[in-house]
């Protein structure tokens, strides 16, 4: 990040989190145990930390041991803390899922869930990335109080992972009910209202997971450990009595949903303290992000019931189109493509 190399990490993470997510459903699909399942975890994590060092020490030509001041060592343990903290906060949002499925529902709900997240779960790879890619930049301008700027990328880093959050949330509640039956079959499909509800809980985390990696870039992130590892406590009580008052799986993860509103409030309010005019949050963006996703869950009925992958496939492209023309502004639309095309 120091050096403005942050994508690196995050294309080393996203490929080793998509081998490692798909060597788990291929282990699911063969009836191996969890045993399995973990070492592969635990390989992927190996791969990752060897690769980031290779890269690190290519990529970085002051890169090497030294001996630290009493201070630094200090500085960096105290932020080190908070970012293990978040860390912790991150992993148990990410796995709160699949363990309470495990607990409270059985193995075969873990593997019709994994199969059936695995679309939204690459896609939060992807908002990683988005907001790491900018996150450098945003740095520099907080840290220099260039505060104008500092807004404006705080802005565009917002609707472009809104965007692409927006995009895959829609396509997966309209079509991946064809996709996990194409490549797993239909009794590995964890049912519409449970899709929809995975949908909306991806789109969730992944606003909540933006917004620390803005507070990261400020130095900033412990108050949002705090409010993070409540709102996920409260959000498996919530889910655990939401499954065990009505029996289901979508009102479980609509539990969750409500538990972690915390994290959806508390963030964007330490983010916009990281400026003394503060930092508002986009309400077009995202009041225009509520209506493709209405329109998604709309059109998602009608199109299972019809089973026409050629719709299916039509529908999706129509509502990627949609987020990309409604929710980013034209000036965000014009810094992306000028970016690129200067690349």
């Amino acid at each position: 990040m120091a050096v403005n190399r942050g994508y690196v990490l995050m294309l080393v993470t996203t490929l080793s989190l998509t081998l490692v997510n798909l060597g788990i459903v291929l282990a699911a699909s063969y009836g191996m145990g969890l045993a399995t399942m973990a070492l592969l975890t635990c390989g992927g994590s190996l791969l990752t930390g060897v690769v980031t060092f290779l890269a690190v020490r290519r990529s970085v030509g002051w890169w090497r041991p030294a001996r630290p001041t009493g201070d630094e060592v200090r500085h960096v343990a105290r932020y080190g803390a908070w970012i293990n903290g978040w860390m912790f906060v991150t992993t148990l949002m990410l796995s709160t899922e699949v363990l309470m499925l495990s607990v409270l529902v059985g193995p075969e709900a873990v593997t019709r869930y994994t199969f059936s997240a695995f679309a939204v779960q690459f896609a939060m790879s992807m908002c990683l990335m988005t907001a790491s890619a900018l996150a450098p930049t945003i740095a520099a301008s907080l840290g220099a109080r260039r505060t104008a700027e500092a807004a404006e990328l705080i802005r565009v880093t917002r609707e472009l992972v809104l965007t692409i959050a927006t995009m895959a949330a829609s396509m997966n509640i309209l079509g991946n009910a064809a996709f996990v039956t194409l490549w797993a079959g239909p009794e590995q499909f964890i049912g519409p209202g449970a899709n929809v509800c995975i949908s909306l809980a991806f789109l969730q985390v992944a606003l909540i997971r933006c917004d620390a990696q803005i507070l990261e870039s400020g130095l900033s992130i412990r108050g949002a450990v705090g409010i993070g590892l409540l709102s996920s406590l409260v959000a498996i009580g919530t889910g655990a009595s939401a499954y065990l008052l009505t029996g289901g799986v979508p009102w479980m993860i609509v539990g969750l949903i409500v538990g972690r509103l915390g994290m959806s409030f508390a963030l964007p309010v330490f983010v916009g303290r990281l400026q003394p005019s503060g930092l508002g949050y986009p309400m077009r963006p995202l009041l225009a992000s509520a209506a493709v996703v209405a329109l998604s869950v709309a059109a998602s009925g009608h199109l299972q019931q019809t089973g026409n992958l050629v719709l299916t496939v039509a529908g999706m492209t129509g509502l990627a189109l949609a987020a990309l023309v409604a929710i980013p502004s034209p000036d965000t639309l014009r810094r992306v493509i000028g970016r690129s095309l200067r690349r």
